[in-house]
């Protein structure tokens, strides 16, 4: 594990950033938003996502509904699925809230729950179990089965690899854009 944030990390406190300058030969928050800037307008979707769940940002979460409703919809009639346009926008929506908002509660994402027992030589700190969560399997995410509604998991699948790509192709955007 390293100490360096991720991409997306980054994206999310220059985002919140009060201050943004320029230092020579050095990357800053004001390049971050620039690459995503640069990533946006090929990829709005990634970069929508990124806004509502690294900057916490409502605007963006709304963008981000608004661009995965009308991909999942356009999708859903090039590739023939049954479900109907309203169909499709609720699954969206479900899929979207929980690519942003979908830890574990049990857990609350760290994969393990905690003995509640207070480790004594560790400064104070709770203790985490050896097993894994038994509602999450140890990814600290709410298993996706857990959004859909009766009938629609395929469907809630394939929507949330469309968010997928979307995220994976901002992240490689903004990669070549930071590149040196």
């Amino acid at each position: 594990m390293t100490d360096t944030p991720a991409r997306r990390e980054r994206y999310g406190r220059a985002a919140v950033a009060g201050q943004l300058r320029i230092v020579e030969n050095r990357t800053t928050d004001l390049d971050t938003i620039a690459a995503a800037g640069m990533a946006g307008v090929r990829e709005p979707l990634g970069l929508a996502m990124w806004r509502a769940k690294y900057a916490n940002d409502k605007r963006g979460y709304n963008l981000a509904k608004a661009a995965l409703r009308a991909k999942a919809v356009n999708t859903g009639k090039r590739r023939r699925w049954p479900e109907s346009e309203q169909t499709l926008r609720g699954i969206a929506d479900r899929a979207l809230w929980w690519a942003i908002f979908g830890v574990c509660p049990p857990c609350t994402g760290r994969g393990h729950l905690s003995f509640g027992t207070v480790d004594p030589s560790g400064g104070g700190r709770q203790v985490l179990a050896d097993e894994q969560c038994p509602q999450c399997h140890g990814t600290g995410r709410t298993p996706i089965d857990r959004i859909a509604l009766f009938g629609e998991l395929e469907r809630t699948r394939d929507i949330v690899q469309l968010l997928a790509d979307a995220d994976d192709a901002a992240d490689a955007r903004m990669r070549r854009a930071l590149a040196p």
